[in-house]
């Protein structure tokens, strides 16, 4: 919330960071998908973002940025239904219904489905008629207002391995210590 001027040099660290986890990601799969989904505080900024990286792979066949600048974002994927959203809109306890409404067909369909969000900046979990539904921690560094307020959440980023047909069948946690020189 509180960059101090800081804003642009944010964007440009946030582009970096995921050009180079896509590169990485393309080490080890045929295909990369990327969302960016809009936040609270500056839906613009996870935009601007989104087409930077975008020009960065236009020329890459095997990565797809998704512009779409919707709240809420899904994909099938074998028997998983899959979806994300910042976490500012509906609550947690309304995503498995909002999902099976958008997507009723992959709803249908599937047997494990998920949906991850951040926006609160810690972990919780909770299975909704089926749906686990995930809070996510963030890498970004307490501000003002959140120190302030007491906040003191762990920093790290997940790998979250899907397998087609069993869903969930591993993750991988990145810590903040880790990405540290």
């Amino acid at each position: 919330l509180d960059m101090d001027g800081h804003h642009n040099q944010a964007m440009l660290v946030s582009a970096l960071a995921w050009v180079h986890a896509i590169r990485r990601m393309l080490e080890r799969h045929q295909h990369v998908t990327a969302w960016f989904l809009p936040g609270n505080h500056d839906p613009d900024a996870s935009f601007a973002v989104a087409v930077a990286v975008a020009l960065y792979f236009h020329a890459e066949p095997r990565v797809t940025v998704d512009l779409d600048r919707s709240a809420y974002r899904y994909m099938r994927f074998g028997k998983n239904l899959i979806g994300a959203h910042h976490g500012h809109g509906a609550k947690p306890a309304d995503l498995p219904l909002l999902m099976a409404v958008d997507r009723p067909e992959d709803w249908g369909a599937t047997e494990y489905r998920y949906v991850w969000m951040g926006h609160i900046h810690h972990d919780t979990v909770k299975e909704i008629q089926g749906v686990r539904v995930e809070s996510l921690r963030t890498l970004a560094a307490k501000d003002a207002w959140h120190a302030g307020k007491g906040y003191r959440s762990l920093r790290d980023t997940r790998s979250i391995v899907i397998h087609r047909d069993f869903g969930e069948i591993g993750r991988h946690v990145c810590s903040i210590a880790m990405l540290r020189p």
